[in-house]
């Protein structure tokens, strides 16, 4: 027989406890709901040919990211509940200021990250800094090492977890005067980066010299030159003023330039004769600086010079703030995850933007075959382990920092500029060392 149907009177036992469970359930949902997506646009230099590292530290955004949101004590409240969960995608700026600023556009506008991390190179990051301040977003780059980006008057949003150039000169300094140079020629691009360092470090020698006493400075700058970029159509411009400095005598020369101008100078310097009896100090060079690519370079400047190139840099030294121990926890467990393709494969995942700028596809393009262990196919390491290292730091500062806004109630997520005032109050122990910003 047909079962009759009951009913239930508002307000009965019955009723009341279905309605509280039906509270509950919208409650629980409700909570579901609260844990944002909090994203953030990582700025790898990938391909461009001038500072292509992001395919060896990539790994360290699957690092930094599981980190974070496997971290009882972030992207939670002041009751400890969590309420964010971190995400990213990733473009490919190329050490190019026009294609770091396309990126920015095209993470704000497919993605609406909430923060970028990057860019690489100083240049792009000069660009975007500016911009950020427009979308109310923070930057936090991991290489960016320019002076100027100190100044918060003109990039207010932006932080780093990296030194600046002008703490590098000052070991140059130190490092002359412990092996009592007396004379130095300093060589210097014309760009935007590298000449604001050369003018700070000349004028810091200067200042050396007692002006009450009469007795000659500790160290001089005794030939200096200004060059342009090089490019396919000037290759070689460095024979005529490195042919001046032979005939000046100084034998200790600090290049500030980047490697394709370094590169263009130690050919020249080759062929002049210019090895033996000299010392050259770069900034930061690595050791892929001798290559070039493409087959528009006049002859003897092009790849067939790499060889050339590679025996000039032989022996030179390169001034950094970066030191590694490729044997550690963290080094092995990037160089696995390159190794394993697992950035690849997570990166499929985590629906990388596609546009007009580089990646324009759902997977990364790997330069190197995938059966090639890390330290083969990444040639310096060590190096580029050390990057990698900052950029698992820069996530997790912007990481602590937005964890101080919703501790306060602040939803970062909403108002993404409010970490920006917390970057100065965040300390922790990451993989680069101690971070905290003054």
């Amino acid at each position: 027989a047909a079962k009759k149907a009951r009913h239930t009177p508002p307000g009965s036992p019955v009723m009341s406890a279905i309605a509280l469970r039906v509270v509950c359930a919208a409650l629980a949902a409700v909570g579901a709901a609260a844990q944002a997506d909090l994203r953030i646009g990582v700025l790898l230099s990938w391909n461009g040919g001038l500072f292509d590292i992001g395919e060896f530290i990539a790994p360290a955004i699957l690092a930094a990211a599981d980190d974070v949101n496997a971290d009882p004590t972030l992207l939670v409240d002041a009751s400890n509940t969590t309420v964010a969960t971190l995400s990213w995608v990733w473009h490919d700026e190329q050490c190019s200021a026009t294609r770091a600023s396309n990126a920015m556009v095209e993470l704000v506008k497919s993605y609406d990250v909430h923060a970028f991390i990057g860019p690489t190179c100083s240049t792009s990051a000069q660009r975007v800094a500016p911009m950020s301040n427009y979308y109310g977003r923070p930057v936090v780059s991991y290489a960016a090492a320019a002076p100027d980006l100190a100044d918060k008057t003109l990039y207010p949003n932006f932080a780093r977890v990296s030194g600046n150039y002008n703490d590098q000169t000052q070991l140059i300094i130190e490092f002359a005067l412990q092996n009592r140079w007396s004379r130095l020629a300093i060589l210097y691009v014309d760009d935007g980066l590298y000449s604001p360092v050369a003018l700070d470090l000349i004028a810091d020698i200067e200042n050396l010299a007692d002006p009450d006493d009469n007795t000659p400075p500790p160290l001089e700058v005794s030939f200096s030159k200004l060059f342009a970029q090089t490019t396919t159509s000037n290759a070689g411009q460095s024979l005529d003023f490195m042919q001046t400095l032979k005939d000046e005598g100084t034998r200790i020369v600090v290049i500030l330039a980047s490697c394709r101008d370094a590169r263009d100078i130690m050919i020249s310097a080759d062929q002049l004769g210019m090895i033996e009896g000299y010392s050259y100090i770069f900034l930061g060079a690595t050791s892929t600086c001798h290559e070039v690519t493409g087959d528009d370079w006049p002859e003897g400047w092009g790849p067939e010079a790499d060889s050339i190139a590679l025996r000039a840099f032989n022996n030179t030294l390169s001034v950094a703030d970066l030191t590694d121990d490729s044997s550690t926890g963290f080094a092995n467990r990037i160089r696995n995850a390159y190794v394993d393709n697992d950035f690849q494969e997570s990166l499929g995942q985590s629906a990388p933007p596609a546009g007009t700028a580089l990646p324009v596809s759902g997977s990364m393009p790997r330069v190197n075959p995938f059966n090639q262990t890390y330290a083969e196919a990444g040639q310096f390491e060590e190096y580029t382990m050390a990057y990698a290292r900052l950029l698992y730091d820069a996530i997790l500062l912007y990481a602590h920092a937005a964890t101080e806004v919703y501790r306060e109630g602040g939803l970062v997520h909403e108002q993404p500029n409010l970490v920006i005032d917390k970057f100065s109050s965040v300390s922790f122990a990451g993989e680069s060392g101690a971070v905290s910003l003054d």
